[in-house]
């Protein structure tokens, strides 16, 4: 696809480091039946996070559009923390679309986008009287773009996009006398380290989390964006990853785990960084909305009494372009064996215009409170302009970019390897170029 260029304040906080919904029904599909405006076909979709009650009404207003065609919704996310769930989803669509039992496969499937290429031979591109490359790149943010269209051909459609902010505490700012984190990386590293304090050596008041792999939720994100703020190329015009050739791969690598090094402002010995956030012990956080949405949520529910802040992710000075932010979704694919294709992708095109995005975000919003989805569409980017909640992050929505990883899950844990190196080279950067490179060279083989 593209060529170049996301536990203890009490016992219940496993609520906040899982994505809060219930697993998806597993119940079999129907097999669907021929393209046609008179026969009866049932279009089946597998999705993530998104509950059945949420996606449902806007179910039944296509129905009632089309009588002939029912879409079942499942929500097939299966729990548990991100990566592990991300992982057992992953693993289960693989086997359906590996063995192509008719009666199994979905017409619809979602896909992180940091997973896209590798379905591209498992998936129907958008037919030309549906959508095209143009009409996507029009509507849609840039990073759309680049993770499901190939060439002219469209692969899939999201429902919502996410990028990365910083939040902060407040409280804790205002302590220090300082009312927003800086907005380049230089003064914010300035900043994360006069908020850490220490008792005998040991950190107890952290300023940013950055730095480790095993305690830090976004550090391979945080690492990509690094690269690409530094100008470093991360792949070549043949998708193969060639950061390790540029020296400046090293001077972000090292800027990164310069916030858990001596005199730094976060360690190994805190549990995870959303949890020290929750409990007082950061003062800055990387966060995507969906974990900002949980904190919320959680703060409100066992009155923590935190006072949370949304600053832009910051930059480094002189970089070009000016702004670089990092891409996380999840996009629908129309699965190739299936005999609705064209019903699918009508069905995909139509629940991803403005109308039906609206309605479902405020669906959202009423299920899970604070606010709903942040549009994937650049011709929506006003609505959300001033909005209480998603402003910064809806603002970082043109500038987000992402590369194509074929298999995400893997190569992030390569990056938190090279993370967890004690060692700072060339060399090591390298080794770990070659591991994605193997990635990459993969594609397609679910």
């Amino acid at each position: 696809m593209r060529k170049l260029s996301g536990r203890k304040i009490i016992n219940l906080f496993a609520l906040l480091i899982v994505v809060t919904v219930l697993a998806g029904c597993t119940t079999t599909p129907e097999t669907s039946q021929p393209d046609s405006q008179n026969q009866e076909i049932t279009l089946q979709w597998w999705g993530v996070f998104l509950d059945e009650s949420v996606v449902q009404p806007l179910l039944d207003d296509y129905h009632t559009l089309h009588p002939n065609i029912t879409v079942d919704y499942a929500n097939r996310w299966p729990g548990g923390e991100w990566e592990t769930g991300a992982a057992l989803y992953q693993s289960e669509l693989n086997r359906v679309l590996k063995e192509n039992n008719p009666v199994v496969v979905p017409d619809i499937f979602m896909v992180d986008n940091s997973w896209a290429g590798n379905y591209e031979a498992y998936a129907s591109s958008a037919p030309a009287s549906v959508t095209d490359a143009a009409t996507v790149a029009a509507a849609f943010y840039p990073a759309i773009t680049s993770d499901f269209v190939n060439d002219t051909s469209v692969y899939g459609l999201p429902l919502w996009m996410d990028d990365l902010v910083i939040l902060y505490n407040k409280s804790l700012l205002t302590a220090a006398s300082v009312t927003s984190p800086p907005t380049n990386w230089v003064d914010f590293k300035s900043l994360a380290i006069s908020l850490t304090k220490r008792d005998s050596g040991t950190i107890t008041q952290a300023g940013f989390a950055a730095g480790v792999a095993d305690n830090v939720t976004f550090g391979p994100e945080l690492l990509n964006v690094l690269f690409l703020q530094n100008g470093v190329a991360i792949t070549n015009s043949l998708g193969d990853v060639i950061f390790s050739a540029d020296t400046d791969s090293v001077t972000a690598l090292d800027f990164y785990k310069s916030f858990s090094q001596s005199g730094g402002s976060w360690d190994a010995s805190f549990e995870n960084d959303a949890l020290a956030f929750m409990q007082g012990k950061l003062a800055m956080l990387l966060s995507t909305s969906w974990r900002y949405a949980d904190i919320l949520r959680f703060n409100e529910k066992y009155k923590l009494n935190l006072n949370i802040g949304v600053a832009a992710l910051p930059q480094l000075q002189g970089q070009n372009p000016p702004v670089i932010n990092w891409a996380t979704y999840w996009g629908n694919m129309v699965a190739l064996g299936r005999p609705n294709k064209t019903a699918a992708w009508e069905f995909l095109q139509w629940i991803t215009e403005p109308e039906q995005l609206r309605k479902l975000s405020q669906n959202v919003k009423s299920d899970r409170n604070f606010f709903g989805l942040l549009y994937p569409r650049q011709d929506m980017q006003q609505e959300l302009a001033s909005d209480q909640y998603l402003r910064t992050f809806n603002a970082g929505l043109p500038l987000a970019e992402s590369w194509d990883m074929i298999d995400g899950l893997a190569v992030r844990s390569e990056f938190n390897k090279l993370i967890a190196k004690t060692s700072i080279s060339q060399s090591s950067i390298a080794d770990t170029e070659n591991a994605i490179q193997r990635i990459i060279s993969s594609k397609g083989q679910l």
